[in-house]
């Protein structure tokens, strides 16, 4: 069984998506790769082979492609030929980073593919070809800290500034928690991540915001221990709430680093994390109850939270292990190459417009050889007439042609 993979960064190609000597934060997919790494260690114990589809010469010698996320410029160039791999989509990235990853476009664009791999619960139910698997978040080793309580500092973030507009998104959520501190209580808060000093036009638009944010910023960070060891508490919301089973390295790492996790993100996550191990922050009614809340808590509380996730991770979060994650792959990979089912790959009318548009996207954004600006707005011109909603799903398609 030879494997090819087709990663939504041109930067993990040439089989870099393999390649883990250690957590990286300063890495594309530095948290997933122990993962990565594993399931190609085990499927070459097996006899079988995975590479990046760059690594092979040609599409024909892969039995089976994986696209992490979507690619729609090599998907294109696959559904044009005879005797095309098998076709497999795994969803990596929550719909607030990538729109394309929700729930009614997946479903209607398997049609295309013989397997579809997701974290969300609700897309696993929806068929036979839809199966469930977890992020490899949950990465070995402890790493905690030796602060006494009365000398850490109460609460700490570890974001990027990012947006979206998707429903559903956190990073507003997230926002005010910061701009409240900033606000508020600067002297108890502290903001790390990238993004946050710079230019922008929102720091016109809302010149306070920024001088709140500048409070408490302590510019970007490697290494997340070296700021939990610092603090009780960590701001640990996902991208997106109202989804099951999106669960990501976020609660991991605090556990790992022994700081207590204000969590919001799956619906479902007291069914893979006892509730005892982090702050629901649903049950708060916003910032001011949690500064509330946090304030009352005193050492022994504390201890209890720190406790019960290290005794989570002695005993539990077994689908989020990188080795877990390998093999439940590997055996998906090995029942869809015993498959005799075909997928009819036949692009439908009523769908041509939407796919082709998506294909204009790709050859902007995803090409390594950079299309010419007269090129580029061609481009921007046939995904205006074709599709315009993709526009407003991925508005930088439009900031790029400024870059050039």
């Amino acid at each position: 069984m030879n494997v090819g993979v087709v990663p939504y960064y041109d930067n993990l190609l040439e089989n870099e998506i393999f390649k883990h000597d250690g957590y990286d934060l300063g890495k594309t997919y530095g948290i997933d790769r122990l993962g990565y790494k594993k399931l190609q260690e085990l499927l070459e114990e097996e006899g079988d082979k995975i590479r990046t589809f760059d690594q092979y010469d040609s599409y024909a010698e892969m039995d089976i492609c994986i696209f992490i996320d979507p690619c729609w410029s090599v998907l294109n160039d696959l559904l044009k030929i005879n005797n095309r791999p098998k076709l497999v989509y795994m969803m990596r990235e929550s719909p607030a980073y990538i729109q394309f990853n929700s729930v009614a476009n997946v479903k209607l664009f398997s049609l295309f593919f013989d397997a579809v791999l997701t974290w969300n619960g609700m897309l696993a139910d929806h068929s036979d070809d839809f199966y469930e698997y977890k992020l490899p978040y949950l990465q070995p080793g402890n790493s905690l800290s030796s602060a006494e309580f009365e000398d850490r500092d109460l609460l700490v973030s570890i974001a990027g500034d990012k947006r979206s507009t998707h429903p559903n998104e956190l990073y507003s959520a997230r926002q005010a928690i910061i701009e409240y501190y900033g606000e508020q209580f600067p002297n108890s808060f502290s903001l790390y991540g990238r993004g946050w000093n710079r230019q922008s036009i929102s720091k016109w638009l809302r010149p306070t915001r920024h001088v709140y944010v500048n409070r408490v910023y302590e510019g970007s960070i490697e290494r997340k221990e070296i700021a939990y060891h610092q603090h009780k508490f960590a701001v640990c919301f996902e991208n997106i709430t109202n989804v099951r089973g999106y669960v990501t390295e976020k609660i991991f790492d605090c556990f790992r680093a022994g700081v207590v996790p204000i969590y919001w993100g799956a619906n479902d996550i007291t069914e893979y994390i006892p509730s005892e191990c982090f702050i629901d922050y649903r049950k708060l009614s916003g910032p001011e109850a949690l500064h509330k809340h946090l304030t009352s808590i005193d050492q022994a509380e504390h201890t209890q939270y720190l406790e019960a996730a290290q005794r989570f991770l002695s005993n539990k979060g077994d689908p989020f292990r990188p080795d877990t994650f390998a093999e439940h792959i590997y055996q998906v990979l090995k029942e869809i190459d015993e498959s005799e089912n075909v997928v009819d790959t036949t692009l439908p009318s009523w769908l041509r417009d939407d796919f082709e548009s998506r294909v204009l996207a790709d050859q902007i954004t995803y090409n390594a050889t950079p299309v010419s600006r007269k090129d580029h707005v061609r481009n921007l011109v046939g995904i205006a007439q074709r599709n315009p909603k993709l526009l407003f799903e991925n508005p930088s398609l439009i900031l790029s042609m400024f870059k050039r």
